[in-house]
């Protein structure tokens, strides 16, 4: 109902996409979207993936980094873990 008040002359059309599939979908340009349910605009940003590196060693880095970031996050888990044990007992 509402689409249709602003689409009179028929320039753009409906499509029901997944969450997952959004970013696909937009142009590149876009920076996100607006939801308009039950006349309440909700306005989300849309977070677009970097693109993966070409350069092999670019790719190792990112790789580093990435095993780097899981390291530490496994580490603050365990501490925390570790903390509400102690808290515990």
């Amino acid at each position: 109902m509402e689409f249709s008040r602003f689409n009179r002359n028929k320039a753009f059309k409906p499509v029901i996409v997944d969450a997952a599939q959004l970013p696909k979908v937009l142009d590149r340009e876009a920076k996100g979207v607006v939801l308009n349910i039950m006349g309440v605009n909700l306005p989300l940003a849309v977070n677009r993936p970097a693109p993966a590196p070409q350069d092999p060693a670019a790719r190792a880095q990112a790789a580093a980094d990435q095993a780097i970031a899981a390291a530490a996050s496994a580490a603050l888990q365990r501490q925390a873990a570790e903390k509400k044990n102690s808290e515990e007992a």
